[in-house]
């Protein structure tokens, strides 16, 4: 192919007035697309710009983000200081996303020069600044963080491709394809298939991929059944929806108590049982209450007809002959009985608590030995020899016509809550967040793949470089493309991650952690305290500033770490700050405190005992901080307001300017500012998000429970 020269001139304005006075140091900057394709440069319609040197360049605003390949792009930056490290990244990319290009380059600036270099923008791949207009001016260029060999170890088998979306662009990153719980599974054949599970999750196989549907609910799902693809039944916490082969409705029950067992004979015939013994039945036309001598909640209902519906629950146990509910005796009385499923009037189990199996002949309720002494949730079988049961701590059991054994299902632990198919080797079990094994007749694979450990934070340098910390000491990062765990030497919790550079990175944790990242490898350095850390920011590679439980605070100053007075006596939960002289640390009981540059001085939000703010981001113009009761506030340079309100506990915030502000909630739920007011984003509902980052180039990063990594590009 033919090559086409390409070149972008950019002006850095180094001072805070030189792009309007023509004063002031600047860097001239030339983009090199000569190594790119004719058609990848004439598909170009972006260009992504990546800036990190924080003591430098303070805010990244784009003047004119629309580019083509005959016009210019104009990036403004406003400067902290007038020396440091400067480090950005082009990214090229077409009008689809797809990335035609990407170069990098590192300078260390000096007061009052002026600079000059050229980027090759090579095809797909990266070239670090090797064509300086001149060398001695620029120094030597920074390396870039190395490539990472430790793949995250996936539960097994093959998983899916593609993650799950939400309409407003929120994509599940990990697990894969999303990591909500997942409680009930029901085929209809090989090719339809509906999981369900927590947030009003609903997804359907159509014999080669997962896809969310919308679901119209919140709501946390617990049983899906149907009688045909275009008659299927999903139950939960509040609500009932029904799915009618284009989409999924609300049912109205007139039931307040939860309905979490479902089944149905007919599309006329459909029975939903729950709490405090409730039965609903579905006649075709609406749901009526159908009384009962149960008195505590039911979980399980199924039936081999219409007049032969079994319902079963914590201490009650029914049948339906079709004119009136009576009650059973069960050979185990005392066991809770999760769920049921039979091949005909005279096959029948029901499993539960303490891996306790009953079979049911046609005449009489036997106890069968499971060899488990696990909960069991879930059973479902395609015929009489052929059975399966699914539970707790990964518990996979099979049935063959004598007795049951236990199946592998690749190390998973975790909870399988249930389990379902279309065939004998076509079978599904799903679980704790997100998890799905498919039985082919032979083997058990994973449909679900990623780490599941808590993640409490997120950060990275651009957008391919990008890291998050949690549980255990674990640390992943990400280059643009799968995450990959790196080895942290520490199994206390890691609670929060910084850098000012993609070679100088701060995590701090439990105990008084704190770990450096110098490029190549993570190493502890002594903080001098076994205080937990909750958080750590810092303006350059010099001022770094980690705070902790009882107000404690530390300062890095390029060599050591060291106490400072921070006039604050709770814990302290997040630390930000605009520049080197305006840091905020927030935290417990509505703490909140400024470093002016010389001491910490108190600045109380007003939310009082009993409130943690938990989250801070500052622009320097207008301060954000999210606290556990759901406010948001905003200090503009007098005193805390009240900014908006959210759900949950809110435990992060950040944004890309001060009309773009994100915040992450205990709930799952994500809240979006738009310099007027708050929203509630449109997005899939996930676990407990706990992490929140936004990339300069607009990308909002969070993670949170059960190793959840979202984004929204």
């Amino acid at each position: 192919m033919s090559r086409a020269p390409y070149f972008l001139l950019l002006a850095l304005c180094l001072g805070p007035w030189a792009c309007a006075t023509d004063s002031g140091t600047s860097v001239l900057l030339t983009v090199d697309a000569s190594r790119l394709d004719a058609s990848d440069v004439a598909a170009i319609t972006t260009l992504d710009f990546s800036v990190t040197g924080v003591e430098t360049f303070h805010t990244v605003r784009a003047l004119n983000r629309n580019f083509s390949p005959s016009g210019d792009e104009t990036i403004l930056y406003q400067p902290q200081a007038r020396s440091g490290a400067l480090g950005i990244t082009v990214s090229a990319r077409d009008a689809a996303g797809t990335e035609r290009g990407r170069a990098n380059i590192f300078v260390e600036l000096a007061a009052e020069q002026t600079r000059s270099a050229v980027l090759i923008l090579g095809a797909n791949r990266v070239d670090d600044l090797a064509l300086p207009v001149d060398a001695a001016d620029l120094g030597t260029p920074a390396e870039a963080a190395p490539d990472l060999a430790l793949p995250v170890e996936p539960d097994g088998g093959t998983p899916t491709t593609g993650a799950i979306c939400a309409a407003d662009h929120w994509c599940w990153v990990n697990p894969s394809p999303q990591g909500n719980d997942l409680q009930a599974v029901w085929a209809a054949s090989r090719n339809d298939v509906w999981a369900a599970g927590s947030g009003g999750t609903i997804l359907h196989w159509n014999g080669s991929a997962w896809t969310s549907v919308p679901s119209g609910s919140l709501d946390s799902f617990y049983s899906i059944w149907g009688t045909s693809p275009n008659d299927v039944w999903a139950s939960g916490l509040t609500s009932v929806q029904h799915w009618d082969g284009k989409s999924w409705s609300p049912s109205l029950t007139g039931s307040s108590n939860f309905l979490v067992g479902l089944w149905a004979s007919s599309p006329n015939d459909a029975w939903a049982v729950g709490g405090s013994g409730t039965i609903e039945h579905w006649d075709g036309k609406g749901w009526t209450p159908s009384p009962n001598p149960a008195t505590d909640d039911l979980y399980a209902v199924w039936g081999a007809a219409a007049n032969d519906v079994w319902a079963f629950g914590g201490i009650d146990s029914l049948h339906w002959n079709g004119t009136a509910w009576t009650a059973v005796t069960l050979p185990i009385a005392q066991a809770s009985v999760l769920g049921i499923w039979g091949s005909s009037s005279s096959d029948v189990w029901a499993v539960g608590s303490g891996g306790n199996v009953q079979h049911w002949n046609g005449t009489m309720w036997s106890v069968v030995a499971s060899g488990t002494q696990n909960d069991l949730e879930s059973v479902w079988g395609s015929g009489p020899k052929d059975v399966w049961a699914a539970g707790r701590r990964g518990t996979l059991l099979h049935w063959d016509g004598s007795s049951w054994s236990s199946a592998a299902t690749a190390g998973f632990t975790g909870f399988l809550y249930a389990v379902a198919g279309g065939a004998a080797a076509d079978v599904w079990t799903v679980g704790q967040a997100g998890t799905m094994f498919h039985w082919n007749g032979s083997a058990w694979s994973a449909f679900s793949s990623g780490p599941k450990p808590g993640l409490e934070s997120v950060w990275g340098s651009g957008d391919h470089d990008i890291w998050a910390v949690g549980d255990g000491g674990v640390i992943f990062h990400s280059s643009g493309a799968d995450w990959q765990s790196v080895p942290s030497g520490t199994t206390n919790p890691l609670l929060w991650i910084w850098g000012s550079l993609p070679n100088d990175v701060w995590t701090v944790g439990g105990a008084g952690t704190i770990l450096h990242w110098n490029g190549s490898a993570w190493s502890a350095v002594a903080s001098g305290t076994t205080s937990d850390l909750n958080a750590v920011w810092g303006s350059r590679g010099d001022d770094v500033w980690a705070v902790g439980g009882a107000g404690l605070v530390l300062h890095w100053d390029g060599a050591h770490w060291s106490t400072v007075t921070s006039n604050a006596t709770t814990s302290l939960l997040s630390v930000w700050g605009s520049r080197g002289d305006d840091v905020w640390a927030v935290g417990d009981d509505g703490a909140a405190v400024h470093w002016n540059g010389t001491a910490w001085s108190s600045k109380p939000t007003g939310l009082g005992t009993g409130v943690s703010v938990a989250g801070m981001w500052a622009t320097g113009f207008f301060n954000f901080a999210v606290a556990t009761d759901g406010s948001i506030l905003g200090f503009t340079g007098v005193l805390w307001e009240k900014n908006g309100t959210g759900t949950g506990r809110l435990k992060a915030v950040a944004g890309a300017g001060s009309n773009d502000v994100w915040a992450t909630s205990s709930d799952g739920s994500i809240f979006h500012y738009n310099g007027s007011a708050w929203s509630t984003s449109e997005a899939l509902v996930f676990p407990a998000l706990q992490g929140l980052w936004v990339s300069p180039s607009g990308a909002v990063w969070a993670v949170g429970y059960s190793g959840a990594i979202v984004v929204r590009r």
